[in-house]
């Protein structure tokens, strides 16, 4: 009762921090140009990635960001740079998918590739997620917990494909012209939310009497 107890506790939290259904819009957004099939290829991708992602940072996090040197503020601006770079194509009508020749990489690779960024990390595995796998693991004083913490992981991705897959539905109801216009929209966002990213990081990083 205790572990299956732990296990909603943890995947509740862990599920509002990647926050799916906040996603949706994003999602859609950058993923507008691509076929049902591609869609759904990057989100069954992507889901994959950042449950991996996480659970890396669960476990090695606080080792790795040590071995490193870096911090959480500089993966903060890190991401707030990819999304800012995100946004400028969305807004001016740049789509990501791009007409590729027998000679370029194949399309299973860029589907790979747009899958891990910017889907994965930083949409669904982003800064915030990250800080809550290390600080999770740090206040944990057995290796069960840990593995609790990752199944929670395991299932609140599980249930975010489900919810992203679902987006495709959502975009044929609202139409082709609405959505681009709604695509321009959440372009802004997303480069609020880039910025938003950068101060923090550089707040944390260089002034962090001010965070």
């Amino acid at each position: 009762m205790d572990v299956l107890y732990l296990i909603l506790k943890y995947t509740i939290s862990i599920f509002a921090i990647v926050d799916p259904f906040g996603a949706i819009p994003l999602i859609i957004s950058v993923l507008k140009n691509f076929s049902d099939k591609e869609r759904e290829f990057i989100i069954k991708k992507a889901s994959i990635y950042g449950c991996f992602i996480l659970i890396f940072f669960l476990f090695l996090g606080n080792f790795f960001v040590g071995i490193l040197g870096v911090s959480i503020a500089d993966f903060q601006i890190a991401g707030g740079i990819i999304l800012l770079l995100i946004s400028i194509n969305i807004i001016f009508g740049q789509p990501l998918k791009e007409k590729i020749s027998p000679e370029e990489i194949p399309l299973i690779k860029k589907l790979e590739n747009i899958a891990l960024i910017p889907v994965a990390t930083p949409i669904l595995a982003g800064p915030g997620a990250m800080v809550t796998a290390m600080t999770v693991a740090s206040s944990q004083e057995s290796l069960l917990n840990l593995l609790i913490v990752a199944i929670s992981i395991v299932i609140t991705f599980l249930i975010s494909y489900f919810i992203l897959k679902a987006s495709k539905y959502i975009q044929k109801l609202l139409g082709e012209i609405f959505l681009d216009i709604v695509s321009r929209m959440m372009g802004i966002v997303i480069m609020a939310l880039a910025v938003q990213f950068i101060v923090k990081g550089i707040k944390q990083n260089f002034f962090p009497i001010l965070h």
